[in-house]
């Protein structure tokens, strides 16, 4: 791909999950979240925790499961799941934080906010690309996805 420089972007070869920049940040948050759930008060564990920590394993799962599908329509289905989980962990995190089961406002915002930006950034991307497929979509590679969407999306010859 050339940029508005006349540089080459080079892109990295996607060939599995971990090679997704998005996929790598939420698998970040997900340790940080199951660290941060520890200090929850035992009334918590099996409440408000066990929720925190279930939707927090459920995003990068989600986006493994869409990672591995080869319809498009179906690969961005599972992303939009990813981002909404996304969404009900944010939440849960600020409940958490206005019960003052953390002791400060939660670093994990953050970095929350700047996955959610790149979901956003991947999801249009997909959709741009989806528009006028047939009603079964087609069969994708990864490597037709963008490894970092929100750059891609900016981009002038995007």
């Amino acid at each position: 791909m050339v940029t508005g420089n006349n540089e080459v972007k080079q892109t990295k070869k996607l060939e599995n999950v971990e090679d997704l920049d998005i996929w790598q940040k939420v698998h970040v948050i997900t340790i940080d979240v199951l660290k941060s759930v520890k200090a929850y008060p035992i009334s918590e564990w099996s409440g408000l925790a066990q929720r925190t920590k279930n939707i927090s394993i459920d995003i990068p799962v989600l986006i493994e499961r869409g990672f591995k599908r080869r319809n498009f329509r179906e690969k961005l289905e599972y992303y939009l799941k990813a981002s909404e989980a996304l969404d009900e962990l944010k939440y849960l995190l600020k409940i958490a934080d206005q019960l003052g089961y953390t002791k400060k406002t939660n670093p994990l915002y953050p970095q929350i906010e700047e996955t959610a930006a790149m979901f956003t950034g991947l999801i249009k991307a997909m959709e741009k690309r989806t528009m006028g497929l047939p009603p079964r979509g087609r069969e994708v590679l990864n490597n037709d996805l963008p490894v970092d969407p929100v750059a891609e999306i900016s981009s002038p010859d995007a």
